[in-house]
């Protein structure tokens, strides 16, 4: 059960979209790495802790998730601020269909995707400099206590996915309300995810659309993350696709 389960919800994060209109596409990509990252209070709300930057200048390298190709790299300057004026069209053997399975009894609901022959994937960002590690762009909606991650996400052809679905198992249950539109090229994916425990069930919500964190968002090394508790193995998406 819980390997099956395993196995659906990574893909049930996979794209979707609906007939609205497109987020702009991503033409560049700048921003400032910091120390801290987000924790969990108390009280079950997240809390970003943020602080200047102390692991010295570098590199910032752009490869895409699930491959170690590098596409890409810029200077870390000792501030912890980089800048892409453009991002590279990556190679086709890094990219991957979207996909999506729902065989498994323990979830409801339907995800359409409207072109399967499309291939796409997510960015990931690496920094090497006395502190190493990947880096996401992360952030806390304080009015609905959800930790928004940015997802630069590369398509090669027009891609809309839609839906909404339910997987529970061993007392986990995850919703994945996806609604995404995307044209060829980079398209910023906004990944959003709330957490709610009580006794014997923890439920995830994870919305994905179209849009940015905005420009006063930080980068932080995704070690420095809390992991919530009552989520087991099951970790909060940061990508769409694998």
């Amino acid at each position: 059960m819980k390997s099956s389960l395993a196995l659906i919800l990574l893909p049930a994060l996979l794209l979707a979209a609906c007939g609205n209109k497109a987020t702009p596409l991503v033409s560049g990509l700048s921003g400032v790495v910091a120390d801290g990252g987000v924790s969990v209070d108390a009280s079950g709300k997240y809390v970003v802790g943020t602080s200047s930057w102390t692991g010295g200048a570098g590199k910032v390298g752009l490869s895409m998730a699930g491959t170690a190709q590098e596409l890409a790299n810029t200077t870390l300057a000792t501030d912890g601020k980089f800048s892409f004026a453009a991002l590279p069209t990556p190679p086709e053997g890094s990219l991957t269909t979207a996909g999506f399975s729902s065989a498994s009894p323990d979830c409801t609901g339907t995800v359409n995707i409207s072109d399967s022959k499309v291939l796409g994937g997510t960015l990931t960002l690496n920094v090497s400099a006395s502190k190493s590690g990947t880096i996401a762009q992360v952030a806390v909606n304080g009015s609905d206590n959800s930790l928004q991650t940015l997802s630069p996400t590369y398509v090669n052809g027009p891609l809309t996915i839609n839906g909404v679905q339910t997987c529970s198992a061993n007392g986990l249950s995850v919703v994945n309300d996806i609604d995404v539109k995307m044209t060829k090229g980079w398209n910023p994916v906004l990944i959003s995810s709330q957490v709610s425990a009580a006794v014997g069930k923890t439920t995830v919500k994870t919305t994905i659309r179209n849009g940015s964190i905005g420009t006063g968002a930080k980068w932080y090394l995704t070690g420095s993350t809390t992991q919530p508790q009552g989520l087991g193995s099951f970790k909060l998406p940061t990508s769409i696709f694998r």
